[in-house]
């Protein structure tokens, strides 16, 4: 198949600079109307080599048309798979990011109890030195910090919406003029085509590439978070039986002991959750890497093989 590709290409480029003037002649028919047509009769008449020149010119360019459509025939089918498997993969990650949204309240919650409770702690540990109370501080700052960082990547994974809406809308297009294209085998559906795989596309395919990534990292941050949580929680509850041994009259804990346990709402197999969540998205950057790079080398081989049709069409007047 590659041997075919460089036969194609070097066809092409061997025929236009060899009859690049009767090209220009033609053309300017074409553009020129009248003046051009009567200036470039005389010019191929002038001899019959130019004629033989005009008829292997011809022939040349039926199969440069000929060459190209097989590239393209190739080529389109391979973008439009790879434009549903985009749009499979932004499902499976917003399936996963919605699943997050819904989890990380809990971890949230707590998260801000515990500040409460650890900020009461504090205060009383400058009275009484209770053991760990300066490292469990750091852990709970260090876990807002990452739950601001969560934040934020999930503000940006937003954009998914849009690039799917693109992506989708451009596959349903080409899917729809090749689909015509098919039925009659007319150039001009093809050459509708070129409006669809323009540089927008190939943008919305970068975007999702460099997302892709992100998405994986925000479970992978998140996971912290749930240990560190974890962490927290047991360094609390060390500190609140020290605390109530050595300050029973300082009230830094629970004042009502039926209070639930900060934390307790938090789904006891979510670290499995989140283990399979990462396990989901996990190949899927190096995947969309080197899909994206196979997806945007066809488009540009498209586009160029339309170029071609698109001369050879004009000088051929078929």
């Amino acid at each position: 198949m590659d041997q075919e590709k460089k036969r194609s290409k070097s066809t092409g480029k061997q025929v236009f600079p060899k009859y690049l003037f009767i090209i220009t002649i033609i053309i300017s028919i074409l553009v020129s109307g009248s003046v051009g047509y009567a200036t470039s009769r005389v010019v191929i008449n002038a001899s019959d080599r130019e004629a033989s020149e005009m008829k292997l010119l011809k022939e040349d360019m039926m199969k440069a048309r000929t060459d190209s459509i097989k590239v393209i025939e190739t080529e389109v089918p391979k973008i439009m798979s790879d434009l549903e498997k985009y749009n499979q993969d932004i499902i499976l990650i917003n399936e996963n990011i919605s699943w997050l949204d819904k989890n990380l309240a809990p971890i949230t919650a707590a998260t801000d109890q515990f500040d409460t409770a650890i900020s009461f702690i504090v205060n009383a540990n400058s009275l009484v030195k209770i053991p760990v109370v300066d490292k469990v501080s750091s852990e709970l700052s260090f876990a807002q910090v990452q739950l601001e960082d969560i934040n934020g990547m999930l503000i940006h994974l937003e954009d998914l919406s849009l690039i799917q809406k693109e992506i989708s809308y451009s596959h349903q297009k080409v899917e729809l003029l090749y689909a015509e294209y098919e039925k009659d085998k007319s150039v001009d559906q093809l050459l509708l085509i070129q409006e669809e795989l323009d540089s927008n596309l190939i943008y919305q395919i970068e975007d999702l590439r460099t997302l892709t990534p992100e998405a994986y990292e925000v479970f992978e941050v998140s996971s912290n978070v749930l240990l560190t949580i974890e962490q927290i929680k047991s360094m609390y509850n060390s500190i609140e039986e020290t605390g109530k041994n050595a300050l029973k009259t300082i009230q830094f804990w629970k004042e009502n002991e039926e209070d639930p346990e900060i934390g307790s709402d938090i789904k006891e197999d979510l670290k499995e959750d989140f283990k399979t969540s990462k396990e989901d998205l996990q190949n899927l950057p190096d995947e969309l890497t080197q899909r994206s790079k196979e997806t945007i080398n066809s488009i540009n081989l498209v586009q160029q093989e339309l170029q071609t049709l698109k001369m050879t069409q004009m000088v051929i007047g078929e």
